[in-house]
């Protein structure tokens, strides 16, 4: 990496020379890769940091709610911040990814957020900041290679644009998505612009280690271990187990759609389900809605109640049970894997396409899996069993994704070394008592972050890696604990402006401030907690006299009553730094003035050793 690049990684840290001058207008930034160095203390010799006190005692005890935490920009929508018109607004277009029949999916990178409406006092001149800030390596033009008009954090998401604005698979996928929340193995929805410039864009998490279905052809359709597939199946039926408690059911859960990344190429590659263009979200008291008559899903992965009906044989569709469906394509996807052929590979050998489509129909309908390749004769008994309770004609006789889990194929102990280490909660003592030190702000504004970050980032970060390896199937928990945990590991160069963490600081600051205004009001706040919206309100009022306290001085009155973004970033900032706001974060000219005065000390101990050893000097 040359001078000057901006890293985008997000586990780098400033070297020591220069971690106490963030948010500088004029910043020497030199990177270096994370080891695991803690550098909350790197300071100039000598040099002590003051911060401002301010008391960090428990609230009372308060709930959140996570559910405003997508951010949904609508034309209609006012925003006074800079943000939510269009896509373009916020990212820059890469390369294609991939392409169906409603929308491509591209590789883009986010922008440099426009906060030049939420400066305040004690942020300096952020514009300078920004503008400086070097783009990524990489192609930004599609298939034109042409600059970007704008620079980038170098943060890397999954932009995909619909080819009509309002079609009923954009707003399947987006409602799915949104009763979702968020989960380690299912894709993760950052936001989404609807009918700007007339289309309709989701940005989601970017994961880089291609699908099942590439990995499948990388082997040359030849079988995958029973222990390697048994760790992605696993992560697989986490997911529909979190989708089924969520009321969802996916309805086209094949290879193309599980995306994986992975920071080790010894390990087994983390999964992650996407595309929920068919996904049905179901009421509590509800059944799947009824497919259309040309059927749902994919041909060689859909279960027979979602196929168009075979004539003359019986089609089990009364009263379906949610999630079974999925797990249909759960057991076609692992005798995919382990025996290298679909369970209906006998149609391959008609030629005419509408006659082999007919087979495969007439297959799954009869539930009729090839158990004569050669393949299939040397799985383990408890491999076949895995399969064949999937692969199930009657959806009642499907194993859900809980029992899936509880197979005896799924408890098969692995001798695989490099299999996928499924670690317990992670309740590390640490962590946890730094988390209950933090006041219930400190806690909001930690969740809205986790929530703006993505495991394919966060396991750059060595610490959190066994983290993304749980068992974890509630979305508010699973969301707190992450929030907890990267207070634990956060380190000071996160808050640069120059570092990508910053992008998905700014997306969480969007995340509260849920009208759009450029600031964090007591109504802002309070649709975060849930309970009664007078006790919420209070609570709301509460945190903002409390981190307002001490700046009443050098603030407009118009901002007095609301939290900027140099407030909530003041208050993430306190949680790693002892607990105590790191004001001098936010005040670039004195930290650049106590700068000058480090370096003039450093150049004149030189000058005097000089004049001591070879007798010059000034």
């Amino acid at each position: 990496m040359g001078m000057g690049a901006s890293c985008a990684r997000v586990d780098c840290v400033l070297s020591e020379d220069c971690t106490q001058v963030v948010g500088s207008k004029h910043p020497r930034t030199f990177w270096q890769e994370c080891s695991g160095r803690n550098s909350r203390d790197a300071g100039l010799p000598g040099e002590e940091v003051s911060v401002a006190v301010l008391p960090t005692e428990q609230d009372a005890e308060v709930q959140f709610s996570c559910d405003r935490f997508s951010l949904h920009h609508k034309p209609s929508r006012p925003s006074h911040s800079g943000v939510g018109g269009t896509w373009r607004d916020r990212y820059v277009l890469g390369r294609e990814l991939g392409a169906g029949q409603t929308a491509i999916v591209f590789e883009a990178f986010a922008t440099a957020p426009r906060i030049l409406d939420l400066e305040d006092p004690t942020m300096g001149s952020w514009s300078e900041d920004f503008s400086s800030v070097a783009p990524p390596a990489g192609d930004y033009g599609g298939s034109s290679g042409s600059a970007p008009p704008r620079r980038s954090t170098g943060r890397k998401v999954a932009l995909k644009r619909f080819h009509q604005a309002g079609t009923l698979m954009f707003k399947q996928e987006l409602e799915a998505l949104k009763a979702v929340g968020v989960h380690p193995h299912v894709v993760r929805l950052l936001e989404c612009f609807e009918g700007s410039d007339d289309e309709d864009t989701l940005i989601l998490e970017h994961c880089d280690g291609g699908d099942i279905y590439e990995l499948y052809a990388a082997s040359r359709w030849r079988c995958m271990g029973e222990a390697f597939v048994r760790q992605l199946m696993r992560q697989l039926l986490y997911a529909l187990q979190h989708l089924s408690e969520r009321g969802i059911e996916h309805r086209d859960v094949k290879p193309e759609n599980l995306l994986l990344y992975s920071y080790d190429d010894k390990a087994v590659p983390c999964l992650k389900l996407a595309d929920f263009g068919w996904a049905a979200v179901v009421g509590p008291s509800e059944s799947p809605p009824e497919p259309p008559g040309e059927g749902v899903g994919s041909l060689w992965y859909a279960p027979p109640e979602l196929n168009p009906p075979v004539a003359g044989l019986q089609v089990f569709a009364d009263k379906l049970p949610l999630g079974k469906s999925d797990m249909w394509s759960v057991g076609v996807i692992t005798y995919l894997l382990l025996t290298g052929h679909s369970p209906f590979n006998t149609a391959i050998r008609i030629q005419d396409p509408d006659a082999r489509e007919a087979e495969v129909l007439r297959l799954a309908a009869l539930g009729a899996v090839n158990t004569s390749v050669k393949a299939w004769g040397i799985l383990s008994e408890e491999a076949r069993s895995f399969i064949l309770a999937l692969v199930h004609a009657n959806p009642a006789e499907r194993m859900s994704a809980r029992e899936a889990c509880c197979h005896q194929f799924m408890l098969m102990q692995d001798a695989d070394p490099t299999r996928l280490q499924i670690a317990a909660p992670f309740p590390l003592e640490d962590s946890a008592s730094r988390w209950q030190r933090l006041d219930g702000l400190q806690h909001l504004c930690w969740i809205s972050v986790a929530r703006a970050s993505t495991e394919p980032e966060l396991a750059e970060i060595s610490l959190l890696r066994d983290f993304f390896r749980l068992d974890s199937t509630g979305s508010s928990t699973y969301i707190e604990q992450l929030a907890a945990k990267l207070v634990t590991v956060a380190l000071p160069s996160w808050f640069h402006p120059q570092a990508a963490w910053f992008d998905m600081l700014y997306l969480a600051f969007l995340y509260l401030d849920v009208d759009c205004d450029g600031t964090l009001s007591v109504e802002d706040l309070s649709l975060h907690l849930e309970g009664e919206s007078g006790a919420a309100k209070e609570v709301a009022n509460a945190w903002i006299f409390k981190w307002r306290h001490g700046l009443q001085a050098s603030l407009p009155v118009s901002t007095m009553n609301a939290l900027s973004f140099a407030d909530f970033h003041r208050v993430l900032c306190s949680a790693i730094l002892d607990q105590e706001p790191c004001w001098d974060v936010a005040t670039p000219d004195r930290m650049l003035h106590r700068r000058m005065e480090a370096i003039d000390k450093v150049c004149l101990r030189f000058l005097d050793e000089e004049f001591e050893n070879y007798g010059v000097g000034i």
